[in-house]
This record gives structure tokens, C-alpha cells and sequence, in this order.
């Protein structure tokens, strides 16, 4: 195992991490929701348990797990696009699964923008208010993460006990189906965990002479680029984490505890493994398509 990994594994107190399955286009189907350890203990909290605004440990100690360096020294900080799906252009990344991924945000209209915070299964953004995505105001939910309504396969999580056994997203529950059309969809943690491998990652701290920051990933088999904003995240009514960190929804729900899904996170330093957040916090959505 390299250094680069080693220093993600140092950091499993604060993230979940998932091992990805061989089929690109589905969710993990590993169901240990009997292991009590695998448990989140901040979910009625409404913080991420990778501890944002602090990189788990609030450290960087020059390691850079998933090539995420911090390198400013990129002078294009360009973007590729190769096309539209509909009315919305993509990037061929060359990756193995010929996957199409936009070039902006749902809710934006070019790369540098944040675009739009949506809960996990929720399409439309959630009004401005002091309890904003939180598990009060959360769709699936009766409430309080113990009781989900919707995308349950853990009766200790079902109200009164039901399950669906629903673990991927539904089209009329995808943010990305929803608002850009059936073209579109939000990725599997699989194809996210595709993206990140297929690129090499640079940080910038001013994405074409915007001011915005982000990752850039340049593909390692064609060379084309692609430009995910540090959005930050919405909960409990108020803005966190801009300018510095990114999460980007998945389609899957966290299969170790039915109260989170899967994204795809950053800092200046990395890029993450697949981690775990609280399904009623407000996180970007990156759309793709397979047309």
C-alpha cells in the first residue's frame, strides 16, 4: 500500500470509506448493517463525520491521497468541453465506463458557479430558513434519522420497523433527472470513485482568474479537464466550509447506516474516497450521462 494511502487510512476516524465493487454502474452492495462499529455517531448532530473545515485532522502534513496536491501553479485552468447532452455540455474524461460528466453544477450555468444544495433524494433546493436541511425539514424522513420514510434497507431505521430495501436512487428522487432530464442522473459512488482515479487533481485558489476554488482533474488517458468548486455544504439553516472544501451527492445510500449516502469530497489537499454525510444536508450534485 502507498504513502498516499496510508495517510486516507490514518484518516478513518473521520471519514467512512467504502470498498468499491467491480460493476461501475451500480451501487456497493456490501450490507454489514449488523456491525454496530460501522455506526455514525453525529447523525442527529448535523455535522459531517469527516469533520469539514478541518480535513479530519486539520493537517497537512505534505501527503496528497487521491493526487489532490496543492499546486497553484497551473497557468490555463481551463476546461474541456467535448459536447451537449440536451442543452447542457459534458467532458469526455476518456474514462473505462464511456461515462459523459457536465461541465458545471445542477443549478449553474458555467464551471466556476456553486449551482444549487440539495438534500440526498430531494430536487429542488430547500428555502432559506433556520432549519434548513436538517432533519427536520428532511423529505424521507419522519423527522429524526431514526425513522426514514423512503430508501431504507435496516428496520432499526424504518418507521416502525419497514424497509424497501431501496439503496440507489430513484429518477424521480435524482436531482439531476429531475431538473436536467432523463439524459441525466446523478453517479453511482462507483462512477465517482472511477472519476477520481482517472484524473490527476490540482487545486487552485483562483479557477481562471475567477477567484472560485476547486479541484481541477485532468484526465490520464486523453488529457481533458474538469473543474469541481469548493461549494462547501448547507445544514441546520446556515452556509458552511465555502471556498475550501467540496462534497458532491452520489446516488447511493450508505449502506452501513441507512442515515447518510455516499459523496464524492475534497479539500486543497485530496481528493476522497467515498465518505458518508447525513442524507438532510444541502451538497452539490455533478450530473452525468450515459447517452
Amino acid at each position: 500500500m502507498n504513502k498516499k494511502n496510508n495517510y486516507w487510512l490514518a484518516l478513518s476516524a473521520s471519514f467512512v470509506m467504502a470498498t468499491m465493487p467491480v460493476m461501475i454502474s451500480s451501487c456497493s452492495d456490501d450490507d454489514d448493517d449488523d456491525d454496530p462499529k460501522k455506526e455514525q455517531n453525529d447523525a442527529n448532530k448535523g455535522e459531517d463525520n469527516n469533520q469539514e473545515g478541518n480535513g479530519g485532522n486539520g493537517e497537512n502534513n505534505g501527503s496528497n491521497p487521491g493526487n489532490g496536491e496543492n499546486n497553484d501553479s497551473n497557468p490555463e485552468n481551463s476546461h474541456s468541453v467535448t459536447g451537449k447532452v440536451g442543452n447542457y455540455p459534458y467532458v469526455d474524461l476518456g474514462l473505462p465506463s464511456g461515462l459523459k460528466w457536465a461541465t458545471y453544477n445542477v443549478g449553474a450555468t458555467k464551471p466556476e458557479e456553486y449551482g444549487d444544495y440539495f438534500a440526498w433524494g430531494e430536487t429542488t433546493p430547500q428555502p432559506d430558513s433556520d432549519t434548513s436541511y436538517s432533519w427536520a425539514t428532511y423529505k424521507w424522513c419522519n423527522g429524526t434519522f431514526s425513522f426514514m420514510t423512503k430508501y431504507c434497507s435496516q428496520s432499526r431505521y424504518g418507521t416502525y420497523g419497514t424497509v424497501d430495501n431501496l439503496t440507489t436512487l430513484l429518477p424521480e428522487d435524482d436531482a439531476a433527472t429531475v431538473n436536467w432530464g432523463d439524459a441525466w442522473r446523478m453517479p453511482t459512488s462507483a462512477e465517482q470513485d472511477e472519476l477520481r482515479e482517472g484524473c490527476d487533481w490540482e487545486w487552485t485558489d483562483d479557477y481562471n482568474g475567477t477567484g472560485v476554488s476547486g479541484q481541477i482533474g485532468t484526465s490520464k488517458t486523453n488529457g481533458n479537464t474538469i473543474f469541481l468548486p469548493a461549494a462547501g455544504y448547507r445544514y441546520n439553516g446556515s452556509l458552511d466550509s465555502v471556498g475550501y472544501y467540496g462534497s458532491y451527492w452520489s446516488s447511493c445510500l450508505f449502506m452501513d447506516n441507512n442515515h447518510g449516502g455516499y459523496v464524492l469530497c475534497f479539500h486543497s489537499y485530496y481528493i476522497g474516497w467515498d465518505c458518508s454525510v447525513d442524507r438532510q444536508h444541502g451538497r452539490s450534485v455533478r450530473a452525468v450521462s450515459g447517452k
